[in-house]
């Protein structure tokens, strides 16, 4: 039997570590509805309520303001030259991409910290694309 200590630990690559932070997103996050997996590609479908802001409300629907809305967001992880990269793409006939970020390998040794700088990041790039919106994450 071995035994490893945190120094002693192997390092996962890049490839490896798009399953594991794929898998542990969708474990961790409340709002996690489906996951699939290709090569070198983890997609983790996230839903989101909002409520659309005053000035961008359509008037001939005098409700809208007060209703909820869902909107699915892909996490798409893959990675290239040992690498790990997150798009955010909105799931719509578009697939239009919000931003994206990429993280050495080596961050991801601390799963918890890795994923909850991820989300952060996600949540920030959000708030930034849809100013006014109010969320429910």
């Amino acid at each position: 039997m071995r035994i490893y200590s945190a120094a002693n630990q192997p390092k996962l690559q890049a490839g490896q570590q798009v399953n594991r932070v794929g898998k542990y997103l969708y474990k961790h996050l409340d709002s996690a509805q489906d996951i699939k997996y290709s090569p070198n590609t983890c997609d983790v479908y996230i839903g989101l309520l909002y409520q659309i802001p005053h000035e961008l409300q359509d008037w001939t629907k005098p409700d809208e303001y007060n209703d909820m809305h869902e909107m699915i967001i892909n996490l798409s992880i893959t990675t290239y030259t040992n690498k790990v990269r997150i798009n955010i793409i909105e799931v719509t006939p578009d697939e239009k991409t919000i931003g994206f970020d990429v993280y050495q390998p080596d961050e991801f040794l601390d799963i918890q910290k890795a994923c909850d700088k991820i989300y952060k990041r996600v949540c920030q790039r959000l708030t930034k694309e849809f100013q006014g919106y109010e969320f429910i994450f």
